[in-house]
């Protein structure tokens, strides 16, 4: 990558569970609050709850070939 490159800003987040939110107009605590968290993270409880509720952190599986297309178009 030169350094006349950018890469796209994801200006928002929405999660597993459908809650979608702008990142980028929001302040840490505004964060915080909205997340259910704090600058210690989560209490191991809470934690395990939501481990129950939305499943583990993992991507879909990428079809491989429109990765590397993907890639290519960068160039």
């Amino acid at each position: 990558m030169d350094s006349k490159t950018t890469l796209p800003i994801q200006r928002s987040v929405t999660t597993k569970g459908g809650y979608s939110m702008n990142i980028l107009n929001k302040s840490l605590d505004e964060m915080y609050s909205e997340l259910a968290t704090s600058d210690q993270g989560l209490t191991a409880a809470e934690a395990k709850r939501r481990l129950d509720l939305y499943g583990h952190n993992v991507l879909g599986q990428q079809d491989t070939a429109n990765a590397a297309i993907a890639f290519l178009r960068l160039f």
